[in-house]
C-alpha cells in the first residue's frame, strides 16, 4: 500500500501537468517576468493544482478519514480556492491571511493538531488558550515561509521534499501510519510536479502549489511531534523546517532594518542572495538543496537530545549559512573548457557523428524496455490479488486507447506506460530471489549499466541536447545516500534501494521512447499491454 499511495499520487501529478500547461493561458495562470523574477519568459504557474489533486486523491482511497483528516483536507480546499483566485489576480496580502488562517483553525479547532509542548516550555504543555493560538501563528508562516521561498526553478519544492522524507521516515518509525501515508502522498505529487519544474522549468507551482506544501508540511510537523511522537525534542520542528525559517525571518529583519513593510517584494531571500554572488541558477538550488539536508538530518539522528542542544547546532548551523553566503561573494569556482582542436577530439567527433553512434543507444531502448516488461511479468514469482485488479483495468483502458488512438489521449498512455513498468519493477523485484545466483547478478548489472549509458547517450547526442546536471539530479542523489539511514527492516520488506534505482532509469528511458515515437503501436505501449494483461490474468488466478 505504501508503494501504491506514492506511485499513484507521482503519477497523477505527472499526467495532469501537461493538461493543466495547455490551458493556463486561457484560464490567466501565467507568472509574467519582473524585475524581482529570474525568468525572462511568461510561464505557466499552475502546476500547484496537480500537486494538490496528485496528494488527495490517494488519501481519500487509502487513509481512514477521520476528522484529524477531514480537517486537513477541508484546509486543504480552503488554501486551493485562495491561492487559485490569488494565481489569477494577485490578492491583497489581507485576504491571502484570511484564507490561510481559516485553514489552520480548522485543523486546529476540529483536527486537533495543537502544538502544546514547545522548547523551553513548561513540562505539562501549554494550556489551550495560549496553545491553540501559537499554532494557527505557526501554521500560518510556515505557509508563508514556503511561498516566499518560491524563487527558483524546483526550490520550494525540493526543500519540502527534503523535510517531508524526514517526516515520513520518523512517523514510520513511531507506528504513525496515517502520517506516513500522507508524507508518502505529498511527496509523490512533488515528485511529479519535479518533472516539469526543474531547471529550466516549464511550469510553476504558484501560490496555490506553495501554499499548500507550506500548509501541508505545518501540519505534518505539528502532527509527528505532538502526537505521533511527542518523546521527541520539541525543537525538532525547528530544525526540520530549518532553512525556511531561517530565511523568512532574516528577510523579515532586514526588511524591518531597513523601515520597509514586512511584506514588500525584494531580492533579499537566500536564493536571490546566492545568485548575486555568482552562482549559477542550478548551483544555488543545489547548495540550498544540501543546507536543508544538513537541517533535516540533524533532525533525524538528533531527535532525542535536549532541546538545548538542538538550539546550540540549530543557531550554529544559521552561523554556518551565514558565512556560506559570505564566502560565496568571494570564491566560486569557474567551470573549465577543454581544449578543443586535438586530434582525439576529432576522433571523437567523427564517432559521434556515425549512425550507430547516432541511433544505436535508441535503438537499444525501444528494445530493452519491452523485453524486460515482458521477462519481469512472466518472471514475478508471487501476484497479488490487489494488483492483479489494478493490472486488469490498467489493461482495459491500455488496449481501448490504443484502439482508439485519440492524440488528446497521449497523456493517458504516458500514465499507463509508466504503471506496467512500476508494477512490473516492484513485483519482479519482490518475487525475485533474496540472493540471486551470479549469473542472473551479472545480467542484471550488465542489463542496467547499459541502460543508464544508453539513457545519457540519447538525452547528449540524439536529441541534440546539452547533458547537464539539474537540481532534480541533486535530490535523486541526496535520495539515494538518504536510503542508508533508512532502517534495515524497511529496505529489506519494500526493496527499496533497486526498486528506486531501477524505476530512476526505466522511467528515464521510457520518456525518452516517448519523445521520439511515432506510432501508439510501437514495441513500448504494445509490450505494457501485454505486460498489464500478464499481470491481471496470474493476479487474478492466484
Amino acid at each position: 500500500m505504501l508503494f501504491l499511495v506514492f506511485l499513484v499520487a507521482m503519477l497523477l501529478s505527472v499526467v495532469l501537468m501537461p493538461l493543466l500547461m495547455k490551458h493556463a493561458q486561457r484560464f490567466g495562470f501565467i507568472d509574467a517576468p519582473d524585475p524581482r523574477k529570474v525568468h525572462v519568459t511568461p510561464i505557466p504557474r499552475i502546476g500547484g493544482l496537480a500537486v494538490v489533486v496528485g496528494t488527495v486523491a490517494p488519501i481519500l482511497v487509502w487513509l481512514n478519514l477521520d476528522s484529524q483528516i477531514l480537517a486537513f483536507l477541508g484546509g486543504v480546499l480552503i488554501i486551493t480556492i485562495f491561492g487559485v483566485w490569488d494565481d489569477r489576480t494577485d490578492l491583497d496580502y489581507r485576504l491571502k491571511f484570511a484564507g490561510q488562517i481559516a485553514a489552520a483553525l480548522l485543523v486546529v479547532v476540529v483536527g486537533g493538531a495543537v502544538i502544546r509542548n514547545i522548547p523551553f516550555g513548561p513540562a505539562g504543555g501549554l494550556p489551550d488558550f495560549i496553545a491553540m493560538p501559537l499554532t494557527v501563528l505557526f501554521l500560518v508562516g510556515i505557509t508563508n515561509a514556503i511561498n516566499l521561498a518560491d524563487g527558483l526553478d524546483g526550490l520550494a519544492s525540493g526543500v519540502a521534499l527534503l523535510s517531508i522524507g524526514v517526516i515520513a521516515l520518523l512517523a514510520y518509525l513511531a507506528e504513525g501510519e496515517a502520517l506516513l501515508l500522507l508524507a508518502l502522498a505529498v511527496s509523490g505529487a512533488i515528485c511529479g510536479f519535479l518533472r516539469y519544474n526543474t531547471h529550466p522549468a516549464s511550469v510553476f507551482m504558484g501560490d496555490t502549489g506553495s501554499q499548500f506544501l507550506g500548509y501541508a508540511l505545518g501540519f505534518m510537523v505539528v502532527i509527528l511531534t505532538q502526537n505521533v511522537n511527542p518523546a521527541m525534542s520539541s525543537m525538532l520542528l525547528v530544525l526540520i523546517l530549518g532553512l525556511p525559517i531561517l530565511d523568512t525571518l532574516s528577510v523579515m529583519i532586514q526588511r524591518k532594518h531597513a523601515g520597509r513593510p514586512l511584506f514588500s517584494a525584494d531580492r533579499n531571500h537566500l536564493h536571490h542572495k546566492l545568485l548575486a554572488s555568482g552562482l549559477h541558477h542550478y548551483e544555488a538550488v543545489a547548495s540550498i538543496y544540501i543546507l536543508q539536508g544538513l537541517f533535516v538530518g540533524a533532525a533525524l539522528f538528533l531527535r532525542y537530545e535536549s532541546d538545548l542542544v538542538l538550539a546550540v547546532i540549530y543557531l550554529a548551523a544559521c552561523g554556518a549559512v551565514a558565512l556560506f553566503i559570505r564566502a560565496a561573494h568571494y570564491v566560486r569556482l569557474e567551470s573549465v573548457q577543454p581544449a578543443s582542436g586535438y586530434r582525439f577530439d576529432r576522433v571523437l567527433r567523427v564517432i559521434r557523428q556515425h549512425v550507430i553512434f547516432q541511433e544505436g543507444p535508441l535503438v537499444f531502448l525501444v528494445l530493452a524496455l519491452p523485453v524486460f516488461l515482458l521477462g519481469g511479468a512472466l518472471g514475478a514469482s508471487d501476484i497479488p490479488k490487489d494488483f492483479g485488479v489494478l493490472a486488469a483495468i490498467a489493461f482495459v483502458m491500455l488496449a481501448v486507447r490504443l484502439i482508439m488512438g485519440f492524440k488528446a489521449w497521449f497523456l493517458l498512455l504516458r500514465l499507463l506506460i509508466f504503471v506496467s513498468i512500476a508494477f512490473v519493477t516492484y513485483l519482479f523485484e519482490m518475487g525475485s530471489p533474496s540472493v540471486p545466483d551470479d549469473l542472473f547478478r551479472t545480467i542484471e548489472f550488465a542489463f542496467f549499466g547499459l541502460l543508464a549509458v544508453a539513457v545519457v547517450m540519447v538525452v547528449r547526442y540524439r536529441l541534440n541536447t546539452t547533458f547537464k546536471i539539474t537540481p532534480m539530479d541533486f535530490l535523486v542523489i541526496l535520495a539515494m545516500l538518504s536510503i542508508g539511514v533508512i532502517p534495515e527492516d524497511v529496505r529489506e520488506t519494500y526493496h527499496l534501494v533497486p526498486v528506486i534505482v531501477k524505476l530512476v532509469m526505466l522511467f528515464y528511458g521510457a520518456e525518452l521512447i516517448l519523445k521520439t515515437m511515432k506510432s501508439r503501436w510501437s514495441p513500448l505501449p504494445l509490450a505494457s499491454l501485454v505486460a498489464l494483461g500478464i499481470l491481471a490474468l496470474r493476479g487474478l488466478q492466484g
